[in-house]
This record gives structure tokens, sequence and C-alpha cells, in this order.
């Protein structure tokens, strides 16, 4: 990427700008992410995504830029890209989470008892995001791992360095234990049927994918890049899984 690109990222789920820090590198100086837990509080999902693509026109009036979405940001990137498509802009999206209608996903991705509770039982779903925001503000790195009790490929490396628990830690914070509210919200409307948005998508996009992600399955990347309609690129990143891939697709953003 050049220096004097404008890029814009949108962080995973459970998650926060704070994941430009996972890995050192010039991404948390030089990206700008949205903080959306503390952006649109109170309103709803569709307005929710109208006010992102409002902050982009007002933040780069006249700019390129590109646009960056981590696992469930990939749903928000392209949610937001939908409603901007005069933009000059180019998307990548890293570990994205395709929609789960009309595809058997579930049931291989580490986020299943989740999904499954806010696609079949919301209040259940509440129920639960309101004890992870409790575990979120009286033991997060505990949080953090049982987040990552699962982890394949090289994440399982990443989950054994001091420096990642600590910062996923403090992600995990951000996330759930003021305001759960933003997560509860986009998770929501990721479960619903929100394929059709993938037609609207008219800007180049480029994917990356882990081939050991046990958090968004490999065949996500394969059923984006044939659902997209201007698919330019797709990484296949061999034993890397979810956070794996993020770290090598920003180093290498920022080399």
């Amino acid at each position: 990427m050049s220096e004097q690109e404008n890029v814009l990222y949108f962080h995973g789920l459970p998650g926060s700008p704070r994941e430009l820090q996972l890995f050192g590198g010039t991404a948390k100086d030089r990206w700008y992410a949205p903080d959306r837990r503390a952006l649109n509080r109170g309103i709803g999902l569709s307005d929710h995504f109208d006010r992102l693509a409002s902050d982009i026109r007002a933040r780069y009036p006249d700019r390129s830029i590109k646009m960056v979405g981590f696992s469930l940001g990939a749903y928000v990137a392209l949610e937001v890209a939908s409603r901007l498509p005069d933009i000059s802009m180019t998307i990548d999206l890293v570990s994205a989470a395709a929609p789960l209608s009309g595809k058997d996903y579930l049931n291989r991705m580490a986020g299943k008892a989740v999904f499954g509770l806010a696609a079949e039982h919301p209040r259940l779903f509440a129920a639960l995001t309101g004890a992870q925001a409790l575990a979120s503000r009286i033991a997060p790195t505990l949080l953090c791992d049982a987040l990552f009790a699962s982890a394949q490929g090289e994440d399982r490396g990443l989950r054994d360095e001091p420096g990642f628990r600590q910062t996923m830690a403090c992600i995990l914070t951000d996330c759930l234990a003021a305001d759960a509210s933003n997560y509860r919200r986009e998770i929501s409307g990721y479960v619903s049927d929100w394929s059709r948005v993938l037609k609207e998508i008219r800007h180049p996009v480029a994917l990356w994918h882990g081939q050991q992600d046990n958090w968004a399955p490999p065949e996500m990347a394969e059923d984006l890049a044939r659902s997209l309609p201007k698919v330019t690129a797709l990484h296949r990143l061999s034993g890397k899984s979810h956070y794996s891939t993020l770290r090598a697709y920003q180093i290498e953003a920022s080399g």
C-alpha cells in the first residue's frame, strides 16, 4: 500500500479499533478505524450503516480509499460500501465471514453457539452477551483464553504470546464491558440474510483467507469470490487461521 493511501479499517466481533495494535507496524498510526460502539448508540442497524457511510464521505471528500474488513467486520464493510457506489474505493476482506444463509457453515465455526443463539433465540443471545460483558470486566484474560480454546493453525502460537493475549483482553473489554449494544446489533444483522448486498458491490475486492481458519471456514472466501462481482484476487494462506491471517496481511500492508 502506498504511504499516502487512505485506509479505513472495520474490526471484527468481538473487536475494537485496538485490533490495529495487535501486530505492530504502521497500521495503528496510519489507518482510520471507526469506533462503531461509540459512534452510533441508540439507532437501528440500517441507520447505523448509513451514518458510517456519511462519516466516510465527510472524512474523505474527493479522495480514494482502501476499505479493510476483518472477520465480521467484512459484513460491516460490505454493507457500508454498498451505500458508497460513487466513491473511488478498493476493498480488502481479511478472514471474511460470509453470509450464513443457504450454506451449512455454522457447524464448522468456532462461534457456532453465539451465532445460533442470535439467529434462533435472541433473548438467550442477549443473556449470553450479558455474561460475556461481566466476564470482560472481571476476568478479560480468562475470556480471551476461552475464545481461543479451539485455536487452529498459527493462531495457536498467537494464543500463547503474552503481548497478543494482553491486547486481546483489552479488545474484549473495549467491545463488551461498558456497552455491548453494538456487538448485539451487528451480530444480529450478520446472522440475518444479507446476501443481497454482495451483488450490489461495484468496487474491486481482494480476499485474504487462512486455510486452517475455524472461525470463518475457508469455503466462505471461495463463496465470496464467486458471489462478489469484481474480485481481483483470492489469497489462500497455508497454515494460517483467523488472526494469523490478519497478522500476515498487516505485515504486508505495512511493508
